[in-house]
């Protein structure tokens, strides 16, 4: 499972806002069904899956007995509905572009729908997300090339990857043999209800990364084709000799903070946490925390990064370690604010101890300060109110649990400026 941070880059931010990426499977529209009284299998099944007659799909997805044990209140998964394809673009961040047998190369659109043996290719840093009808979501980072494709057996939807990465959420479903499969020059990677990252490494080796669910591989290299079975937290890499070793990928890094800048480099510099045996690592930046909204990544031999021309916002932050295998480790999350006007806030804890620091406000000698703390949103009863500030440190102790929210501006009694704002937990 993804192992959820708490850190202040620019600000310290509670992490129950933050999705796992297994609430981010869930489908919202209504995969989930409370039983009301009189309700039956069948009933429920015209309404979700169009043909009352599908009602043991929800039987079997949920495990239960006969029809008439259905209890009032009991909670039911609805299994998604079976066309994967066409498939939408959700998500694009720079240039991608569709590739149709015959036809010339065209540019993608966010919102395009494609279908079965069509291509995709992704630019230098680029972003595209990608939604099957059938509730799989993937993401293809920068110089990726996939096709879409069906399975004959059971008509699975599956990405053939050629070149590049894929990283795939797929949702528990009620049907038989694999619910999505991945296939590179080196295995086929069957999965259902699995999130998990498969890339090219070179043109004689994949490397898999299980985070959510199971993995069953087989090599295309061997006649047999011996099944191995990757868990989560577990990698494998796949190579030309046909060979499945699976390990355990490295474990997520536990703490991050802002590297220091100067007030006028727009820059945004992150710091983390090392960890034993890695030899490089990788953070990604998206709008939401199921990271299907990518808006850069970053490579880096230490755990520092400095990312550029973001706008003011609010960003979930991905950071993961990589091994001497090229495997990449557990995920550690981040909601942060990146604000370049003003220099932002910086908010640490150390116990119960917050300590607030900011740059001076530019061109303005001796300015004072103002710091609120509230349990409201709307200040309208702030716990501390502190004005005529002028230094651009302070410490806060013996605030109550729970969530705060806080405010630094300058201490002026017509328009004062905010220069950060947040939440404290």
């Amino acid at each position: 499972m993804r192992n959820t941070v708490i850190f202040n880059l620019s600000l310290c931010l509670g992490l129950a806002n933050i999705l796992t990426h297994a609430q981010a499977l869930a489908d919202p529209a209504g995969q989930v069904h409370v039983v009301k009284k009189g309700e039956t299998l069948w009933d429920i099944a015209g309404q979700y899956l169009q043909n009352p007659t599908d009602w043991t799909q929800i039987q079997k997805l949920n495990a239960l007995g006969t029809p008439q044990s259905l209890q009032v209140g009991t909670e039911l998964n609805i299994p998604l509905l079976d066309n994967a394809f066409p498939v939408k673009v959700l998500h694009l961040q720079g240039q991608a572009w569709l590739i149709v047998k015959g036809q010339t190369e065209r540019p993608l659109a966010q919102g395009m729908k494609l279908d079965v043996g069509q291509r995709v290719r992704t630019g230098e840093a680029s972003f595209v997300t990608l939604g099957f009808g059938d509730g799989t979501k993937t993401v293809l980072p920068p110089l990726s090339l996939v096709t879409l494709s069906l399975g004959q057996q059971y008509e699975t939807p599956q990405i053939l990857l050629h070149q590049g990465e894929v990283e795939s959420y797929v949702p528990k479903q009620a049907t038989p043999g694999n619910s999505f499969e991945v296939i590179t020059p080196q295995g086929v990677l069957g999965v259902r209800g699995t999130h998990f990252r498969v890339r090219i490494d070179t043109p004689h080796k994949s490397l898999v990364e299980v985070l959510g669910g199971r993995v069953v591989a087989s090599s295309t290299q061997t006649t047999h084709r011996p099944e191995t079975s990757i868990s989560p937290n577990q990698g494998l890499v796949l190579s030309d000799k046909g060979a499945l070793r699976v390990s355990t990928l490295l474990p997520a890094t536990q703490s991050a903070e802002r590297a220091q800048a100067s007030p006028d480099n727009p820059d945004w510099q992150i710091r983390a946490h090392p960890i034993l045996g890695a030899t490089k690592y990788l953070a990604q930046v998206s709008h939401t925390a199921d990271f299907l909204s990518i808006e850069q990544d970053q490579l880096s031999a230490r755990p520092e990064f400095n990312f550029k021309g973001l706008k003011d916002a609010f960003y979930y932050v991905s950071i993961v370690a990589i091994d001497t295998q090229g495997l990449r480790g557990e995920p550690a999350q981040f909601l942060l604010l990146y604000r370049a006007a003003n220099g932002g806030v910086d908010v640490q804890q150390n116990d119960q101890v917050y300590l607030f620091n900011w740059a001076a406000a530019p061109s303005v000698p001796c300015m004072r300060y103002r710091l609120k703390v509230s349990s409201n949103v709307d200040f309208s009863s702030p716990l501390i109110d502190q004005r005529g500030i002028q230094s651009t440190a302070v410490n806060i102790k013996g605030l109550p649990p729970g969530l705060l929210y806080w405010q630094v501006s300058t201490d002026q009694d017509q328009q004062p400026s905010i220069i950060g704002s947040g939440t404290l937990r």
